[in-house]
């Protein structure tokens, strides 16, 4: 559990060397979904960044300039969202080979819709040429009560909110078959990957949850993450992860398991979060109100280790997650 990525490690040198780690006059900086600073009154300012690129992050052949403007904004939404926050302004910097202005219209037309859901204001932001396609978003937000992935204690109830594995299964939908063809025969898992939606009622867990966190690189990754920030394990259950019927079909079709490809696979921007046992239902009946699905998939253990248990009872590793320095997932 401790093994860091090639993206942890290089982190770990930028913070270690230039950067605020932990909490310092309010502040909090790296190590969490957001930047945390002191607000007016009792609220307190989550900030977070996050960056698109051409052929590491999206296909442009793969993805129209909408939709790509709308899960840019989603992307970083879900940051606020993992803190229980709401977002309130954005900045957008967009690099481009020349200034396309049909390109930049629809991909912009796509960005405020998923702002204007989210009762976001587009702030400011900068353009610059570069070879290919380069989008970077600040979005800050607000949070009564920010909920860091640190908070997790032994014997708290490990929640989901969404059902994981439908974007990865999208993306693989879109690599083999093309766009077209991917569309006609898997269009929610399609639109699971290119037009996410991020759990926006998180603020509703603010009192309940110990510790949160938004799901972009897959359960396994992100729940090894929460426990090491929170200095303690995890056991899930592979009966308990939800897996939607788009994402059945796939893989009855393809011939993959289904459970693997929710735990590993990133890009979902659902939500995981723990909670005292007796409050997992009073979380899960808050998130149904607001049209999220909501499940207790496992519990927070106190050795510091994450894993599985199968259908069987046998304890099982956790497929590794979505690893921004690799090739590949892995």
């Amino acid at each position: 559990m401790n093994m860091k990525s090639k993206e942890e490690a290089f982190i770990d040198f930028i913070a270690e060397k230039y950067a605020l780690k932990g909490s310092r006059d309010g502040i909090f900086g790296i190590g969490d979904d957001c930047a945390v600073i002191p607000g007016p009154g009792k609220e307190q300012y989550v900030i977070t960044c996050d960056m698109l690129c051409e052929d590491t992050h999206f296909a442009k052949a793969m993805i129209s300039p909408f939709e790509l403007g709308w899960k840019s904004a989603a992307v970083n939404i879900s940051d606020i969202a993992g803190m229980a926050g709401k977002p309130l302004y954005a900045f957008v910097s967009l690099g481009m080979p020349y200034p396309d202005t049909e390109y930049c219209d629809g991909f912009y037309r796509g960005l405020c819709s998923c702002l204007d859901k989210n009762d976001t204001l587009i702030c400011g932001g900068d353009t610059v040429k570069s070879e290919k396609i380069v989008i970077n978003l600040t979005v800050v937000g607000k949070a009564g009560r920010p909920v860091y992935r640190s908070g997790a204690r032994p014997g708290d109830a490990v929640m989901l909110c969404g059902t994981p594995g439908a974007s990865a299964a999208g993306l693989e939908a879109l690599l083999a078959m093309g766009r077209e063809r991917a569309e006609a025969a898997y269009p929610l898992l399609v639109r699971r990957h290119l037009m996410p939606e991020p759990v926006m009622c998180s603020f509703l867990l603010k009192d309940l949850a110990g510790a949160m966190m938004d799901v972009s690189d897959g359960i396994s990754k992100d729940l090894a993450a929460l426990c090491l920030a929170s200095g303690a394990g995890a056991c899930i259950k592979e009966d308990s992860i939800p897996v939607c019927d788009a994402l059945k079909e796939y893989c009855s079709a393809e011939g993959k398991d289904p459970v693997a490809l929710a735990v590993s696979g990133g890009e979902d921007y659902g939500l995981l979060f723990t909670c005292r046992p007796e409050n997992s239902g009073i979380c899960a009946g808050l998130m149904k109100e607001n049209g999220v699905l909501c499940t207790k998939i496992g519990e927070i253990t106190r050795k510091e280790e994450v894993y599985m248990l199968d259908k069987t009872g046998c304890r099982r590793p956790l497929p590794a997650g979505w690893q921004h320095f690799g090739d590949a997932r892995s």
